[in-house]
C-alpha cells in the first residue's frame, strides 16, 4: 500500500483543504486496517504452525523460535 493518498489520485491539487483533509482521514483509516489485518494473518500463521508441529496448548508461543517468528512476521507485512 503506498504511503499517501496521494500518489494514488491524480487530481489532488484540485480539492480544497476540507476535502484533503478528509482524504487524509480516511487514508489513515485504512493504512490501519491493513495493518489490523496483517496482523491477524501473523497470528494465525503462528496458530497454524502450532497445530502444525502438534505442540501442547500449554507450551504453544514460547516453544517457538524468535527467529522463526521474525520471519512469519516479515512474510505478513509483505
Amino acid at each position: 500500500m503506498e504511503d499517501d493518498w496521494q500518489s494514488v489520485v491524480t487530481s489532488a491539487g484540485a480539492l480544497n483543504e476540507k476535502h484533503r483533509q478528509q482524504q487524509t482521514a480516511i487514508w489513515e483509516l485504512l493504512s490501519t486496517e491493513v495493518a489490523y489485518i496483517r496482523t491477524l494473518r501473523v497470528i494465525t500463521d503462528v496458530s497454524i504452525t502450532n497445530s502444525t508441529f502438534q505442540m501442547p496448548a500449554k507450551r504453544m508461543l514460547h516453544q517457538i523460535c524468535v527467529k522463526d517468528l521474525s520471519s512469519l512476521i516479515t512474510m505478513g507485512v509483505n
